[in-house]
């Protein structure tokens, strides 16, 4: 959590949300894509930054598959 705060400071992001999905066992559940759809919506960002889909750590894959 410290890093990743750390990096939305130093992007200047105006607003960072954790969904409140699990770490490390992050899986592409309806619940899931549920819970990213409505902060999605909630927030209506004109960026959305996510990880790369064919990056080395499975929860940053299902990170951005669920985005």
């Amino acid at each position: 959590a410290e890093e990743a705060a750390r990096a939305a400071e130093i992007l200047g992001l105006a607003v960072r949300r954790n969904a409140g999905l699990p770490d490390t066992r992050l899986a592409s559940t309806p619940e899931a894509r549920v819970a990213v759809a409505g902060l999605i919506r909630e927030l209506r960002p004109r960026i959305v930054v996510t990880h790369y889909v064919s990056g080395r750590h499975p929860d940053h894959r299902r990170a951005a598959e669920l985005v």
